[in-house]
């Protein structure tokens, strides 16, 4: 099916290419997620919700989005440094976690309801350096489309993080188990992700000083002026959410939440993430050609569009039964917010790839604004959900006000290419 909507061209072989690793490694998330979820309970995954939200919000920002801009050099020798200067900035980042969150951790986690995860907070260090290094050597490899390792790496970290969850249990470690699992997985891509990128450095490792870094740093300052408080409110919302939810319904309630978006943002972590990785390499080479960036947006909104019918379609028809199906009985209502959340995880998976655009043409301090919209719209919908005691009313209004809003995203990501306020790095 894939074949017939997506032309044969050098950008839809590299799409494939990386969708049918990302495909194997959700796979075997899928088929490990009916007896994961009979292992632990709703309240162990909205426990583990919480560290997940925790731990992006904060490695984010890690290397000040200094690994966005790998691909934009048109050298090597400059885009070598760029990654050297992210894996700098990173270590450093690193450090400053784990010491802040060793003199105050229990005060901030009372800040945002989430004292249960204090005695997993040591970890959070060690996920964000591994984090760091994936995203920077993620996109060296994109770079190189080396694409077929990107899928290699993503395989190895679905098995680690599914398979050490059930062992970790049966060793005993039931509450924690998602959370180690977790970080277990990230490490494992980090190291793989270095030895395939072991060989370039040693090609390149020449050229890196810290007179160029400071260069780059200067260069592509927009990722941190712009790009992080971006990337930082996109994950903060989540943690907004989550921790609304578990305020006002309870741990179950963020558990069926959690669980409902971990399944309809499956077709993104295949189809999406696979697209936004080539997406970016060519609209990269097309730019500051206006009007063959904004063919291409066009292209993959109709494949995406496509490609969403039959996927979410399922779930709106028969949501809870196949919940209950899969994952056993007590899951029966995240089938039930999957059917609300529906409309506006749809269009995420269609714009996601497309963000990319805002990065090229150098306007993601616009995208900022959107940002702000989006947590604005979802806290007042949980806040009226709360006031009226009904998940139901959270969700719904969630869903509808949040729709609106990617609508207005989908015609601006089509028009930017062609405005004359963009600029070329």
């Amino acid at each position: 099916m894939l074949n017939k909507i997506i032309p044969k061209s050098e950008f839809s072989k590299n799409v494939a290419n990386v969708v049918g690793g990302t495909m194997l490694a959700q796979l075997i998330t899928i088929l490990l997620s009916p007896i994961i979820s009979r292992l632990f309970s709703p309240a162990d995954f909205g426990l583990y919700s919480i560290f997940l939200n925790l731990a992006l919000t904060v490695s984010i920002a890690s290397t000040f989005r200094y690994e966005l801009a790998v691909m934009l050099p048109q050298k090597d020798e400059e885009a070598i440094n760029v990654v050297s200067l992210s894996l700098f900035i990173s270590f450093f980042f690193s450090i400053i976690i784990f010491l802040t969150f060793q003199l105050g951790g229990k005060s901030l986690l009372y800040l945002i309801h989430s004292e249960e995860i204090a005695s997993y907070i040591p970890l959070l260090s060690i996920y964000v350096f591994f984090f760091s290094v994936m995203q920077t050597v993620n996109y060296w490899l994109s770079r190189m489309k080396m694409f077929r390792r990107l899928s290699a790496g993503k395989v190895i970290q679905s098995s680690v993080t599914a398979l050490g969850s059930i062992l970790i249990f049966y060793i005993g470690l039931k509450t924690g188990g998602l959370i180690l699992a977790f970080v277990f997985g990230q490490v494992s891509i980090g190291i793989i992700y270095l030895l395939f990128f072991r060989k370039d450095w040693l090609r390149l490792k020449y050229a890196v000083s810290s007179k160029v870094m400071k260069e780059m740093f200067s260069k592509y300052i927009h990722f941190l002026s712009f790009n992080t408080p971006l990337a930082f409110l996109g994950v903060l919302q989540d943690l907004i959410v989550a921790g609304l939810i578990k305020y006002y319904f309870g741990n179950a309630a963020a558990g069926f939440f959690f669980m409902s978006c971990r399944i309809l943002k499956l077709p993104a972590g295949i189809i999406g993430a696979a697209t936004y990785q080539v997406f970016y390499q060519r609209i990269n080479e097309l730019f500051p050609d206006g009007k063959a960036v904004q063919h291409q947006v066009s292209k993959v909104y109709k494949q995406l569009l496509l490609l969403s019918i039959p996927i979410f379609g399922v779930i709106l028809i028969g949501g809870p039964f196949l919940f209950a199906l899969a994952f056993g009985k007590e899951w029966h209502e995240a089938g039930v917010y999957s059917q609300i959340l529906i409309p506006t995880l749809l269009l995420s998976f269609v714009l996601a790839p497309v963000s990319a655009v805002t990065v090229v043409t150098r306007m993601q301090h616009y995208a900022i604004y959107i940002g702000v919209a989006d947590i604005i719209l979802r806290t007042i919908s949980l806040l009226i959900g709360g006031y009226y005691q009904s998940i139901y009313i959270a969700l719904m209004c969630l869903s509808g006000s949040t729709s609106v809003l990617l609508l207005f995203v989908m015609y601006w990501y089509y028009y930017l290419p062609m405005s004359k306020k963009v600029k070329a790095y």
